[in-house]
């Protein structure tokens, strides 16, 4: 009996060396300089109280009876109490260590979240820049090759094409689409008052030739030359002249 007791005490004091040894590692590891003095006193506490318990068996040999047992049991009771303190308080200390190193982990993801968030935010900000600012150099490139807003330039096309002279372009650059239209706009319109006065000569001419077949011929063509002069407008205050009927 004293054999199978006293041999489960050795096993367990080294079980017990080992986790502590192991435990110690671990805290090296994971830079727990407290908890490593900790575990430090206790491997200390622990060779003591081993020691202890062999002096407290060894007067009785390898047999002892039940007063020796009484005797043993008084001489180390209470020996274990600092030890079993000192493996309470390492744990709690552990578990505190633990709680606030998970919670400063914590946080520390929610910063690089909340970083990573706005390196993307302010990404997609000067990214949005960069492409308004391509967008404003290819409207105002545009505009400048238009040399007017794209709507002024297709409403002046337009009337030009229906043959309306009567708004001004005022371009502003003569190398512009807006500049080459006031350019055309201009010959047609001296084209139109060239055409405008040679009808009027024309009429004019007629007027003073006999009554003849020629002269009533030469008043139809003049009548049909004036009612295609008259689909260009020149000008808003400028009266067409009266087709001779």
């Amino acid at each position: 009996m004293h054999d199978k007791h006293w041999t489960g005490f050795m096993q367990r004091e080294i079980d017990m060396d080992n986790e502590l040894t192991t435990l110690l590692n671990s805290s090296v590891i994971a830079q727990l300089p407290v908890q490593q003095q900790q575990i430090k006193q206790l491997l200390a506490d622990h060779a003591t109280l081993g020691r202890r318990y062999r002096n407290a068996v060894q007067p009785f040999g390898d047999t002892f009876g039940f007063d020796a047992q009484q005797k043993i049991d008084v001489d180390v009771r209470g020996m274990d109490r600092p030890t079993s303190k000192g493996i309470d308080d390492l744990v709690s200390g552990l578990e505190a260590s633990v709680n606030r190193q998970f919670t400063q982990e914590s946080q520390q993801v929610k910063d690089d979240a909340k970083r990573r968030n706005l390196y993307v935010l302010l990404g997609s900000l000067l990214l949005s820049a960069l492409l308004l600012n391509m967008l404003y150099r290819m409207l105002k490139s545009l505009i400048n090759a238009l040399g007017a807003e794209p709507e002024q330039a297709i409403a002046a096309t337009s009337r030009i094409a229906q043959g309306d002279m009567t708004e001004r372009l005022n371009a502003t650059r003569p190398d512009s689409l807006i500049g080459s239209l006031e350019m055309m706009q201009m010959r047609l319109r001296n084209i139109t008052l060239a055409i405008q006065a040679s009808i009027a000569e024309l009429r004019l001419r007629s007027h003073q030739m006999p009554a003849t077949e020629q002269r009533q011929y030469i008043e139809q063509e003049i009548k049909r030359l004036q009612e295609a002069a008259d689909r260009i407008k020149v000008d808003r205050d400028v009266h067409q002249s009266p087709s001779v009927h």
